[in-house]
């Protein structure tokens, strides 16, 4: 008897989807905050206008948030990206969605290492402009994904032993068909 290979779905699991959710979710929310913070809140100090001290705490929170959402996709690597890869679905969004988020991991990190204050304002509006644009990019995969009639089926995998085959065949249960 020869056995079938597993199906798995590129679906992502619950818990899965409510950390990359509320990640992605906090990381640009703390990112917009910063730019209103930058560009058009100030407050009146000792010596004139200056920037608010709310918009250190927002950048820290920003920064909390890209740690946990480069944590979250490194989850999804081995299944969601692997599984993508292979199938023909959502394909170019994808491409688009690593694009973005390696570009945004390499310009943040640039942000906190590069000591030249002219070099810097222009990596922060890049990685600002980009931001932004990540908004729209994993947005747009997350709502592909969603209406394709085919991630919307569950695949279920064979059972891994005969007695499970036997436990959900309704034939082999006439009690239960009676009870409902």
């Amino acid at each position: 008897m020869s056995r079938r290979a597993p199906q798995f779905s590129t679906r992502l699991p619950m818990w899965q989807k409510r950390a990359l959710y509320t990640s992605f979710t906090l990381l640009a929310t703390a990112g917009i905050c910063w730019l209103v913070f930058e560009y058009f809140v100030r407050i009146e100090g000792e010596f004139g206008p200056e920037h608010s001290p709310w918009q250190a705490k927002v950048l820290m929170i920003h920064g909390f948030a890209c740690f946990a959402f480069l944590v979250s996709i490194g989850a999804m690597l081995p299944v969601h990206v692997r599984l993508g890869l292979l199938g023909k679905r959502s394909r170019k969004s994808g491409y688009a969605t690593a694009a973005i988020v390696l570009f945004m991991a390499l310009t943040g990190y640039g942000l906190y290492y590069i000591p030249d204050d002219i070099i810097r304002g222009w990596a922060s509006t890049i990685h600002w402009i980009g931001g932004l644009t990540s908004i729209a990019t994993i947005s747009s995969h997350v709502w592909l994904g969603s209406r394709s009639p085919k991630a919307r089926k569950s695949v279920k995998k064979p059972p891994l032993h005969k007695w499970e085959a036997h436990a959900n065949d309704p034939a082999l249960q006439p009690e239960l068909q009676a009870a409902e």
